[in-house]
């Protein structure tokens, strides 16, 4: 691995925060944790590297050592705005979006920005997460007061991908449109970006094989580790399947996330893939194994808002597997 032999040869902070990352988009999360003692012996430490710590210590879930990463950067300045964010992140990761919201309140409070514009963290997290999650009406509201705000090219497609998935098509196809003319040549939002949101937009029209079809550039850019929407088209191709009553296909993207977690770390899409693999599994009619990833999901969901309507037919459609 060329990120080891750069270690090697300039044992520094850009060099080891880049092998740990490769190794956790990898989930060789050992030999991470072994990357992260040697810098620290070294006495090679920043923010960046004990961010990327505490990603592996939440995916091996070792809360002790979440805390110890987030308890270093409190007492930093350039830290604790980061700091402050990651309890909510997480809370909406086990689908306790109340308990996040008193927790992000904590952090603006702090870092003072605005409800109608919160950090892209919070923005992919709570927002995209209603929109994932059965709260389209929030969802699209919260997005178009950030869209009032006059976002830059990178957040404007994340919003346009959140509108699309409340159902709000015509602004996410403006969006993309807008996108489109400003940035010609830039290749990820060509091929991963507004394929992307192309294909939302069709999968809200109940156009699934279209949207699979939209989502064919993306696939070369499947694994890209840049920005909040780290397979997601695999998420959405997985949804198109489902929609023809494609079960096989469908869990074979599943699949792909699920054994990614390194790569989907905190996202919503991260429990939610368990869950729509299941999904799969039951239409392809493998009740075992679909009640295995069931249980994932709830697992993960134990402490879940009940009142969250993905939540609800999750119980549901699992009581009715036994």
């Amino acid at each position: 691995m060329e990120a080891r032999e750069a270690v090697r040869l300039l044992p520094n902070i850009p060099t080891y925060n880049n092998l740990a990352e490769q190794l956790l988009f990898t989930n060789r999360l050992e030999e991470a944790k072994v990357v992260f003692e040697e810098a620290k012996a070294r006495g090679i430490d920043n923010l960046l590297l004990r961010q990327e710590r505490y990603l592996l210590a939440f995916l091996q879930g070792d809360n002790a050592a979440m805390q110890e990463q987030l308890s270093w950067a409190m007492a930093t300045p350039e830290g604790k705005a980061w700091a402050l964010l990651q309890p909510g992140n997480i809370a909406i990761y086990h689908g306790r979006f109340r308990v996040a919201q008193n927790l992000y309140s904590v952090a603006q409070s702090y870092s003072h920005w605005s409800a109608a514009n919160p950090p892209d963290e919070v923005l992919v997290h709570t927002v995209l997460g209603y929109a994932e999650t059965g709260n389209p009406v929030r969802a699209r509201q919260a997005a178009e007061r950030a869209l009032s705000t006059g976002p830059n090219g990178p957040r404007k497609h994340l919003i346009a991908v959140i509108l699309a998935r409340a159902g709000a098509v015509d602004e996410a196809e403006s969006i993309a449109k807008s996108l489109d003319q400003e940035f010609p040549r830039n290749t990820l939002l060509q091929n991963f970006e507004l394929p992307t949101i192309r294909a939302a937009i069709e999968l809200h029209k109940g156009q699934p094989a279209r949207a699979i079809e939209i989502l064919q550039p993306a696939l070369r850019y499947e694994f890209s580790t840049f920005g909040y929407l780290r397979l997601y088209p695999a998420y959405l191709r997985g949804l198109a399947y489902l929609q023809l009553g494609q079960g096989r296909e469908a869990a074979a993207e599943f699949q792909k996330m699920v054994d990614h977690p390194g790569i989907l770390q905190d996202l919503i899409t991260a429990p939610l893939c368990h869950l729509q693999l299941g999904r799969a599994q039951a239409m392809m009619g493998d009740k075992a194994a679909a009640r295995k990833s069931y249980e994932d999901f709830l697992t993960i969901w134990k402490d879940a808002d009940p009142d969250i309507p993905i939540y609800q037919q999750a119980k549901a459609e699992y009581a009715r597997l036994q």
